[in-house]
This record gives structure tokens, C-alpha cells and sequence, in this order.
């Protein structure tokens, strides 16, 4: 950040190094027009840019990302990730290109920007989505989140995300030996109180057909014994027709007395 005055604007002792720094970019036209942002000249980029194909825009926001970390900030890699946040965001202007780019759910939940690193350098800044939902689990439980982002866990990808939160429900406060003996916890009660206790009771009935299900599909869908787990799916809803069964009697028998 040497050569670059956040808060004043860009520094003009660095802009005859512009002209040389545009070599490395395709668009040299967009690093012209991002630096007459950055310097207050422009208050948004012109119509001539991100009117195009969403496929196009997206490649062209993270041009303008790679400059302000490249070009104006000095950063490498390893320095984005450890400096970038959503001040910087800010005043770099990166807020007006960021509504171009597809953006994990985590990634604008958190204001974590690790995906857009990742997708800059591949090879140097790693992105793994697991750490992430874990992540946003982590904060749903102690409170520090009020609720989960809209539409998390909706399509496949949702999904995805629902049996990592699962399978880290399970692997940190269940054992069991055999899928018999996991399904069976969540026949009796034991699973059932912990998703509801640790915040994943409302997303297994939004989402999937039953607990049996759930938990199926994020631990054992690719073993071969369906068998088990259809055993249990029949198990898990006739011991709720009973239970609805006993409910009604009792219902039925404090009327009559009544």
C-alpha cells in the first residue's frame, strides 16, 4: 500500500507507472478507467463496462481485483489473504464490481474474500468449502450468527452443505459402529434431540424427506447396503404413526372425560 493513499485517493506520484503496469492486463482501458475511480475523477466505472454477457462481467471483475491487489496495493497472494477485508473492499471501490461475480454463500456471509483469492491464484490460496461451512456452523452455535443465510442449504449444493454440518454433528458427539446403529439413534430419540439442540432440526425438515434420509444421504449414500437403510426409513415412520396413534387416544380420552 506504499504507492496508494487510501483514504485521500490515489497517490499521482504513481501514476507515470501506470502506462508500464497496463502491459499486464489485456483491458489496458479498464485499468485507466479503474484509476480514475480510485483518484476520484469518476464516481463509477463508464457504460462502456460490465454490459455484457454475466460470463464476461464476472472475468472483468476479477481483472479489477487483480489490479488493486497487483498494481496499486503491492500485495502478494499471501498478504491479500491475510490483509483484505471489507474496509479495504470498500475503498479500493472493489464494492462496484463485486455484484458481477458468483460468490459463495460464505464468501458475502462472512465477508471473507478467499474464493476470490482462490480464483485469482489457484495455486497458491487454497478455498476448501468444508472449512467454510464449518465455519458459519461454528458461529450459528455460538450465537455469534442469528440464523443461516437464506436459501443455504436449498438445491444440490445446499444440500452439500447440510450433510457437512451432519456429519460434523455426528463424527463430534455420536458413536456407532454399524449404519443400523446410527439410523437406530435417530429412531429413538437421541439424533432427533441433538439436531435440535445443535441447530440442524429445522434444515432436515425443510430439506429432506425424513431424519432417516438425511442421514442416509450424508453418510452412506455411496455404500451398497440400501437395505439397512430402508429398513429404517419403514421403521422410523411406523414408530411415528404409533406415536400419533398414542397421541390421539389421548386426546380423545381427556375429551370424554371432559
Amino acid at each position: 500500500m506504499d504507492n496508494i493513499n487510501i483514504e485521500g485517493g490515489m497517490s499521482t506520484t504513481y501514476l507515470p507507472a501506470l502506462e508500464k503496469e497496463s502491459r499486464r492486463f489485456i483491458n489496458s482501458n479498464l485499468l485507466f478507467e479503474y484509476t480514475q475511480i480510485l483518484s476520484k475523477q469518476k464516481a463509477k466505472f463508464g457504460q462502456n463496462y460490465f454490459n455484457r454477457q454475466e460470463q464476461v462481467n464476472e472475468n472483468m471483475a476479477y481483472d479489477v481485483f487483480r489490479m488493486a491487489i497487483e498494481v496499486f496495493l503491492h500485495w502478494t497472494p499471501e498478504q491479500a489473504l491475510a490483509r483484505l477485508d471489507k474496509q479495504i473492499i470498500e475503498k479500493m471501490r472493489l464494492d462496484l464490481v463485486m455484484r458481477y461475480m458468483k460468490l459463495p454463500f460464505e464468501c458475502e456471509f462472512n465477508d471473507d474474500y478467499t474464493w476470490i483469492l482462490h480464483k485469482l491464484y489457484p495455486d497458491k490460496i487454497r478455498y476448501d468449502q468444508q472449512e467454510h461451512v464449518i465455519r458459519i456452523y461454528h458461529q450459528i452455535l455460538n450465537g455469534n450468527k442469528y440464523k443461516w443465510p437464506k436459501w443455504y442449504f436449498s438445491d444440490a449444493d445446499g444440500h452439500e452443505r447440510a450433510y457437512i454440518c451432519l456429519r460434523y454433528m455426528i463424527s463430534h458427539n455420536m458413536h456407532y459402529d454399524t449404519p443400523a446403529e446410527l439410523y437406530e439413534q435417530f429412531i429413538t430419540g437421541n439424533g432427533q434431540q441433538l439436531m435440535t439442540k445443535l441447530g440442524l432440526k429445522t434444515v432436515a425438515k425443510d430439506e429432506f424427506e425424513d431424519p432417516i434420509t438425511f442421514v442416509y444421504q450424508a453418510m452412506f449414500q455411496d455404500d451398497d447396503d440400501e437395505f439397512t437403510y430402508h429398513f429404517y426409513k419403514v421403521k422410523y415412520y411406523y414408530m411415528q404413526a404409533q406415536k400419533r396413534e398414542r397421541q390421539f387416544n389421548r386426546n380423545d380420552k381427556v375429551a370424554m372425560s371432559s
